[in-house]
């Protein structure tokens, strides 16, 4: 099967990256649930009808690519190419986004799941309680 089947929008290059982490670490998981939207999204406003709001409010909620369910609570995972900013900034909204929206005080782990790392970007990772996973050979 392709990978794509099994992971909703995700990008044809980020799908073996998924499928190397999964085979690696998908037994800590009792589930992992993929493109789990969060967030409120965007109103289109009221010029528009009723359903047409609805809908824009759900297209452009943001979309974690994984979460990893596990006894002792949850991870969020973001896959990528070449990890940068970008993702580093999606895993920390997205695990105050997931608190906010599930009344938790349980914090998720984010972790990062790419190919490769930027420049430098290895620390501020480190620095901001990501966890990494680089499988450069995939």
């Amino acid at each position: 099967m392709h990978e794509q089947a099994r992971y909703p929008h995700m990008l044809d290059q980020d799908a073996p990256v998924l499928t190397a982490f999964l085979k690696e670490n998908g037994a800590r998981y009792t589930s992992v649930q993929f493109d789990v939207r969060i967030g409120s999204g965007r109103d289109p406003g009221p010029d528009f009808e009723d359903n047409i709001r609805q809908m824009g409010l759900d297209l452009s909620r943001r979309r974690i690519d994984a979460l990893g369910i596990k006894p002792s609570g949850i991870d969020i995972i973001e896959v990528t190419n070449a990890a940068g900013v970008t993702a580093l900034g999606q895993l920390l909204a997205y695990r105050a986004l997931y608190a906010l929206q599930n009344q938790t005080t349980t914090i998720p782990t984010p972790i990062l799941v790419a190919r490769t790392m930027q420049t430098d970007m290895d620390r501020p990772y480190k620095a901001s309680g990501v966890e990494l996973h680089l499988y450069p050979d995939v």
